[in-house]
């Protein structure tokens, strides 16, 4: 699977592949030009992740920034996660190794929607489901007000995601 990223600057949109073979080549123009970046479950589709962080990062400026969401919980990795074509899921850990490998510098890390994790353990792990059915997110649409405060409840160090920013060095 390819990453494709989009810059937007005077009306032209650039299609970006983050894991191209000759990146630095043909996309020299763009190298270093970017204020900011944003991954949002993007990174877990790639099956080189670190290729693809190194070329994000490749992009920003000296002190840009960039933001990382990505599907936490190696443990709840299941079904769903395999069609929705993630490679993997991260730990907290795996996120500080892939900054580390940038090179970035990690400014804030939290995770959120711990009221997720249930679901998605039983969704994929005991029912074998490949996908989350529209019902289902109907039902948490309407527990998102509990989900938030069992974030700030958990001080935001659980949960089926990561978020990360990072200033590249």
């Amino acid at each position: 699977m390819q990453c494709i990223a989009s810059k937007i600057s005077s009306n032209h949109v650039f299609n970006l592949d983050l894991v191209h073979p000759d990146f630095e080549s043909k996309y020299a123009p763009l190298l270093g030009t970017f204020d900011s970046c944003f991954a949002m479950n993007v990174i877990e589709h790639i099956e080189d992740d670190s290729l693809a962080m190194k070329n994000l990062v490749s992009l920003l400026k000296v002190g840009g920034k960039v933001l990382i969401l990505v599907p936490a919980n190696p443990i709840l990795y299941n079904d769903i996660d395999k069609g929705l074509f993630h490679f993997r899921r991260y730990t907290s850990s795996m996120m500080d190794q892939l900054f580390l490998l940038a090179p970035l510098k990690m400014e804030k890390k939290w995770m959120f929607n711990a009221l997720g994790i249930p679901a998605w353990f039983f969704g994929g792990k005991i029912m074998r489901k490949k996908e989350v059915e529209g019902g289902q997110m109907n039902l948490y649409d309407k527990l998102v007000p509990i989900a938030r405060l069992l974030d700030v409840i958990t001080f935001r160090k659980v949960g089926l995601s990561i978020i990360a920013l990072a200033t590249k060095r």
